[in-house]
């Protein structure tokens, strides 16, 4: 029996092709999201995008058919726009609320036969359902296990014939394993287990020590041989993008604005540093700030602002 997916708003401006994710199974999208859709396509912003973009694909596939009721989709799926259907006394739910015309819509479904699942990054709108007996699942195309994910860094066995090359020839070769470029690794001693040193893979998988200027940046020394592989990639000029992944508190930040303002203004490497942090997950929450505009982006900016602070008075600026 074919699923039915059916999806609130914030999911399709979550992600614009969601709707090709649900497998060979039927996405219904409610009026009332369409909607919405209407309301957010002139934004500037990331969500406008996604609106927009939603819209021209739906637009798409309306030359195949009638959308009202059903045209397929590549992975071999059906996606229908139905209109919002009144569902007397089903839980009493205001249905003046936009949130709660497309709850209804997925209970009707669901009392008609269909095994319906309703789709949304809203948690009060997942509860509702939840309360109303629709299964419910949050949309996590864009989530990974954070444990998958490529570290950069691995711990290598070495003997000392091997350390013995690398530390003559500046450089050792490992052609039984497959190491990415720019990958870090810690090399132990095979002998008794003893870390040795850290490198650093090149393009064809030559490990070679770590830059010895690249210890430090603006004052600050990494306490961990993640901080220094960090440093490593933040500072060379050949990288154009580095990635930090961690726990709150691994100064990830202090690092990236630290050899930042080492490369902008130390070394004169380049003529501009640019800090960016996304709002959009934010919601609705960053309304919640005091404030204006600028006001509310002050007080999200201001970890940034404190990092800075911090790195200022580290090199005996008390500005």
């Amino acid at each position: 029996m074919r699923k039915t997916f059916v999806l609130d708003t914030n999911v399709l401006l979550h992600n614009s092709n969601c709707i090709e994710s649900f497998a060979d199974n039927i996405v219904v999208l409610p009026m009332a999201v369409i909607e919405e859709l209407d309301k957010f396509k002139s934004n500037n912003d990331e969500l406008g995008r996604n609106a927009r973009q939603v819209i021209r694909r739906l637009d798409l596939l309306r030359q195949r058919g009638r959308l009202g009721e059903g045209v397929p989709m590549e992975n071999g799926g059906l996606l229908r726009i139905i209109t919002d259907h009144e569902v007397p006394h089903a839980g009493r739910l205001d249905e003046t609320l936009v949130d709660n015309k497309i709850i209804l819509l997925a209970y009707h479904l669901k009392t008609s036969g269909q095994r319906v699942i309703f789709v949304s990054k809203d948690i009060n709108a997942r509860l509702k359902s939840d309360a109303l007996g629709i299964e419910t699942m949050d949309f996590e195309k864009q989530k990974v296990n954070f444990d998958e994910l490529f570290t950069g860094y691995r711990q290598l066995t070495i003997t000392s014939a091997q350390l013995e090359e690398f530390q003559q020839k500046g450089g050792l070769q490992l052609p039984e394993l497959e190491l990415f470029p720019n990958e870090i690794a810690a090399l132990t001693r095979a002998e008794n287990g003893a870390q040795i040193i850290l490198a650093r893979a090149e393009a064809d998988g030559t490990l070679v020590p770590l830059v010895a200027e690249r210890a430090a940046a603006w004052n600050i020394k990494p306490r961990s041989n993640e901080q220094r592989a960090a440093l490593e990639l933040l500072l060379d000029e050949k990288i154009s993008l580095v990635t930090l992944v961690g726990q709150a508190g691994t100064v990830k930040t202090l690092l990236a604005l630290a050899a930042g303002l080492e490369q902008l203004l130390k070394s004169n490497r380049c003529d501009k540093m640019l800090f960016t942090r996304p709002i959009m997950p934010l919601g609705k929450d960053i309304g919640f700030l005091p404030g204006d505009k600028e006001s509310k982006l002050k007080n999200w900016m201001q970890p940034i602002f404190d990092n800075l602070a911090y790195l200022m008075r580290s090199k005996g600026d008390p500005k």
